[in-house]
């Protein structure tokens, strides 16, 4: 009997290989006939009911969750590939019959993803045809049309994949709302700008081809998401690290403009940083790069560029340069901190926050030793460095690198969160709302990973996904009693928001953001609780050496 990933994630005793085994068995799509899709529709699985979208029928299946139908590898767009490599997703190529739209499709190429990695999940074999999306819904037939979620995944730009088990909506689907992940372009195939392919493009643009994946697949959920119970006019996008600085920048973009009306950001914006660690360059240095990155494959023209193996691409590109997105004018008119204090955001409630040790899966600032972390204040902070080495203070070696990780969290992940919440909130009058996740999970106690010692990642980023998706099962860790309502609360509090605009979903008060007087609302181990903004000193100093710098790259 053939089985499919969800059944073999929901298996007593889960086996990892089994797992990937189902996976890649089902990295292909199939079609079935017309008279096929009776037998589906006349059978007594309600979720293999044909449903019609852009391009054609697609049956689905059911989930793990019982009373939740899967339709998944659903096509938004056509195949990118050769001439298609790096132009704007085109529309879907019609199919005939029925698709069967029962088990996850291919991934995006990423470079190797190491699995001695804390963030390392099974996913499909990769390909360029990657442009997908899935969709959990319940089977009962709503009464009114019901909220809808739209997942998008993080890995600095570089990694992901919608079939990574952490991000499967069938819990979140469960509780009345549809669940859409999507898959988008990655790395050089995702964000490579270059002069030749901005004069080919009637925009004169090029590089932001991820993101424009990302408003393709906002603009299907628009045109097909009520022919599975779903409410176009009740969208929320929601993402974290990578994913949350793509809702950040949706939230800028005119061509997303009505494509969603909240927004959740987890770890991270676009909405600070200077030095070296401001991410978000010009279309002309992405340009200039791009051609040395040409020149460094040997490619002398497009046709050369386009001819080239996807994976080859990637990898050379991961190791190589980073590839993220630019200001090119078109998809993203301006830096995002210049659009919200225009206030030229667009004006939807906004829930974001970000985890306690953000920083300790990167390398630490100052590369762990006293030394460096003191060169690199004196970098960052100028003639407030004294003021900084007494925020992040380092006699030894230990010290240097716990110090490390905190600055790289404070100056990569919260400030810019923190920033997106106070500017909407003073720009847009829009409810806002902060959190601090600072619940610690069970790692295996003396195990190494690629980001450093289990017992000394913390409260790591990324760590919140699996509470707040209800994807506990398909973490790394051991799962107690109190992740088990820990998820349930924050789960809760994230459809509620996704349903009303207000996350208040359990006994704590969760009052709108006062930038004058920040709290935030802490997910603990034990109790959610109101805070004040932790860490308000720091993230203070970054902002104002940022506000005085000569210039300021935000």
């Amino acid at each position: 009997m053939n089985e499919s990933p969800e059944q073999a994630l929901a298996a007593p005793h889960f086996n990892r290989r089994r797992f990937i085994q189902t996976l890649i068995a089902g990295a292909g799509t199939s079609l079935v006939s017309l008279a096929q899709a009776q037998n589906f529709s006349n059978g007594s699985q309600q979720a293999f009911r044909p449903v019609r979208v852009t391009g054609g029928l697609v049956a689905g299946t059911q989930s793990t969750t019982e009373g939740v139908a899967a339709y998944l590898g659903i096509p938004y767009a056509a195949p990118p590939v050769g001439q298609l490599r790096w132009k704007p997703p085109q529309p879907v190529i019609p199919w005939q019959g029925i698709r069967r739209a029962e088990q996850m499709t291919a991934s995006p190429f990423t470079p190797p993803n190491y699995r001695s990695s804390v963030y390392f999940e099974p996913t499909t074999a990769m390909s360029e045809d990657c442009l997908m999306l899935n969709v959990w819904t319940p089977e009962a037939k709503p009464a009114k049309p019901l909220p809808v979620m739209v997942w998008i995944y993080g890995g600095d730009w570089t990694y992901g994949s919608s079939s990574n088990p952490l991000y499967w909506g069938n819990t979140l689907a469960r509780h009345d709302v549809v669940v859409v992940s999507i898959n988008y372009r990655l790395g050089a195939l995702g964000f490579f700008a270059h002069p030749s392919l901005s004069a080919e493009s009637e925009h004169g643009v090029s590089g932001n081809y991820g993101l424009l994946d990302q408003i393709a697949a906002l603009q299907w959920v628009q045109k097909n998401i009520s022919h599975f119970g779903g409410d176009p006019d009740n969208v929320t996008v929601f993402g974290q690290s990578a994913g949350s600085f793509s809702v950040n920048y949706l939230m800028t973009s005119p061509l997303a403009k009505g494509l969603f009306h909240r927004a959740i950001g987890q770890s991270g914006a676009a909405m600070s940083g200077f030095g070296p660690l401001a991410r978000l360059e010009s279309l002309a240095t992405q340009e200039t790069n791009g051609v040395a990155f040409a020149k460094m494959l040997k490619a002398n023209s497009l046709d050369d560029l386009r001819a080239l193996p996807a994976q080859s691409l990637v990898n050379t590109g991961a190791a190589s340069q980073s590839f993220c997105p630019v200001v090119d004018g078109w998809i993203l008119p301006d830096k995002p901190h210049a659009i919200f204090a225009a206030g030229k955001q667009h004006r939807v409630p906004l829930l974001v926050g970000f985890n306690k040790n953000e920083g300790s899966v990167f390398p630490p600032l100052g590369n762990g030793t006293v030394e460096g972390l003191s060169n690199i204040l004196k970098d960052l902070y100028g003639e407030q460095a004294i003021v900084a080495e007494k925020l992040y203070p380092a006699t030894n070696t230990t010290e240097a690198q716990k110090q490390g990780h905190a600055l790289f969290g404070d100056q990569a992940l919260k400030v810019g969160t923190l920033n997106w919440a106070t500017m909407h909130r003073h720009s847009s009058k829009q409810p806002v709302y902060l959190y601090h996740f600072a619940h610690k999970p069970d790692l295996p106690p003396n195990h190494r990973y690629l980001e450093g010692k289990a017992k000394e990642l913390g409260v790591f980023h990324g760590a919140e996904i699996p509470y707040a998706m209800g994807t506990l099962k398909a973490s790394d860790w051991t799962i107690h009693p109190a992740d088990k309502a820990l998820s349930a609360r924050m789960l809760a509090s994230w459809v509620h928001f996704a349903r009303t605009g207000h996350p208040q979903a359990s006994e704590a008060v969760w009052p709108i953001f006062d930038p004058d007087h920040p709290t935030v609302m802490e997910f603990g181990t034990q109790t959610d609780r109101l805070i004040t903004l932790p860490r308000s000193q720091e993230l203070a100093l970054i902002n104002q050496v940022a506000n005085t710098a000569p210039n300021p790259s935000r």
